[in-house]
């Protein structure tokens, strides 16, 4: 019986997921650890894993489609097996943005009153401007999720060796250099992030002293 291969859920926020490229064709035979196509979630570009040995017998979805989670991708089995369509689970339809709120009209000013002459002039003491308040904290960059992902393309590429295609072997380094510049623009930003908040708060305890 062939084996139906669904989208997985590749991200925690993941609802549908863009088909990129197939790496496998109809009739090529595959195996389990073989990457049969490209998909491309909120977050990253991956490669769609094959956990079954057997012939792709029907790709159900074109390259450059989106794909709800659940949905079928293609089927995987024995040669000239014939397979149905089977249903495909509906993308789900964009959240409408919230309508703007509109401001109420201001107000006329109050006429101001006219003071008398004062007989001397009162000093006042003039009190230290409130210091700045510091900047809202921005979200951490997750960098953990690039990490396992370089882990484990490094190991995708150590075990391709010399028994893998060149194809094989250069969409790897590709995609582990691709992770790579992520993973440092990720920690760089962090960094970025982590010095303007120290700065912030430096320059708000030096108004307060």
């Amino acid at each position: 019986m062939a084996q139906i291969i669904d989208m997985p859920k590749l991200s925690d926020t993941m609802t549908v997921g863009t088909l990129v490229k197939w790496l496998k064709q109809e009739g090529e035979p595959v195996k389990s650890g073989d990457m049969l196509a490209e998909v491309e979630t909120d977050k990253a570009t991956m490669e769609l894993e094959c956990f079954f040995d057997g012939t792709l017998l029907r790709q159900f979805a074109p390259a450059g489609s989106q794909v709800a989670i659940g949905s079928p991708l293609c089927a995987i089995g024995n040669p000239g097996e014939k397979v149905e369509t089977p249903a495909a689970v509906p993308v789900p339809a964009p959240k409408p943005a919230a309508p703007l709120p509109v401001a109420a009209p201001t107000p006329p000013p109050a006429p101001r009153p006219v003071a008398p002459t004062p007989v001397a002039p009162a000093l006042v003491p003039v009190s230290a401007p409130a210091p700045a308040p510091a900047p809202a904290a921005q979200p951490a960059v997750s960098v953990q999720p690039l990490l396992e992902r370089l882990e484990k393309l490094e190991a995708q590429l150590s075990q391709a060796g010399t028994g893998a295609s060149q194809a094989r072997i250069e969409a790897l380094e590709k995609k582990l250099q691709e992770t790579q510049e992520q993973a440092i623009a990720a920690m760089v930003s962090m960094r970025e992030r982590e010095e303007a908040q120290k700065a912030a708060q430096a320059e708000s305890e030096a108004l307060m002293r």
